[in-house]
């Protein structure tokens, strides 16, 4: 079965515009694509720093909490009367009332604590998993201590976003690279701590 030369340039000139079809089809999806994956980053982005916003507005409800409550407990017992020259039953049931007051104060102290080991633990966590990432994503570009350097910038940079957002009217303290490192060191402390 012979093909003949004008067929065979036929069909060449076929594929030949097939292939030019398919590459500008091609060229055309992995242009979607990148433009898909710089929008779905700007979501995650925007997300993380409504997250971070969030979480910093609620820290702050949460101090804020804890200061009234404090307050309270501090104005019932400084209101409460004490009885002059009170009787040994008086005496007992004031003593009472005032244990009792300490003991909430202690609890709510307690809790407070739990939930700052839970929140330091969640970080150290979350820090090692953005650490992995970037020593993943940067193909042995950098070790662990670049990587780790890279990842304080960041932080701090978005430290810096939260400390001058005018909608939370928050007023947080600055925090330097050199804390924000001894912080997150002493959150891993906590982490492994707690795998024991």
């Amino acid at each position: 079965m012979r093909i003949s030369a004008s067929s065979f340039m036929e069909k060449t000139d076929v594929l030949k515009k097939e292939k030019a079809d398919l590459f500008t089809e091609n060229f055309d999806l992995k242009r979607e694509v990148a433009k898909l994956k710089e929008e779905l980053g700007n979501r995650i982005e925007e997300l993380e720093k409504n997250r971070v916003d969030n979480d910093a507005e609620n820290a702050e409800l949460k101090t804020e909490n804890l200061s009234k409550k404090k307050q309270n407990y501090v104005g019932e017992i400084s209101e409460t009367p004490r009885p002059k020259n009170p009787s040994i039953d008086e005496a007992s049931q004031y003593l009472a009332y005032t244990y009792d007051k300490a003991i909430d104060a202690e609890d709510t102290a307690m809790k407070a604590n739990q939930e700052e080991i839970l929140c330091w633990t969640l970080y150290a966590q979350d820090f090692r998993v953005q650490l992995n990432e970037i020593i993943k994503n940067g193909k042995d570009k950098f070790g662990k201590k670049k990587a780790r350097s890279l990842l304080y910038d960041s932080i701090s940079k978005q430290l810096s976003i939260l400390h001058r957002s005018q909608d939370l009217g928050l007023q947080l303290r600055e925090i330097s690279r050199d804390s924000l490192r001894k912080k997150t060191q002493r959150a891993e402390k906590f982490l492994d701590y707690s795998k024991r």
